[in-house]
């Protein structure tokens, strides 16, 4: 006889553990918002998709968490992405605004703006 599936499941959260019992997946709602965070090893977030009071993020982080690579939308119907060093530091944004125009910026090591186009 067949298993019985279930045609919902409600939870505040799931978590989803490996072999070991280190819980490498967690769908959660973080500050009301839904979140899912993809995690190392040790634990620690490395990829998220989630909503942000409503905008969506998708998001590539450092062992500790600094962001290396994110792609989002902003409230205002901006597409963005930003590109960071392995230090974490800022390298380079892309934005395309929601009336189409381009803006991207490359930043020097200290995260300062060394070139944009269109110029600034």
């Amino acid at each position: 006889m067949g298993k019985r599936i279930r045609k919902s499941v409600n939870a505040e959260q799931f978590c989803v553990f490996d072999s070991d019992g280190n819980m490498r997946a967690w769908l959660h709602a973080f500050g009301g918002d839904p979140r899912l965070d993809l995690l190392d090893e040790n634990g620690r977030a490395r990829a998220t998709v989630a909503l942000d009071k409503g905008v969506p993020t998708i998001s590539l982080l450092r062992a500790d968490g600094k962001l290396l690579l994110g792609l989002g939308v902003s409230a205002e119907g901006d597409t963005g992405i930003s590109i960071a060093r392995s230090d974490g530091t800022l390298q380079f944004l892309v934005r395309i605004t929601e009336q189409g125009a381009v803006q991207m910026t490359a930043f020097d090591s200290n995260g300062h703006p060394a070139w944009s186009m269109p110029t600034q």
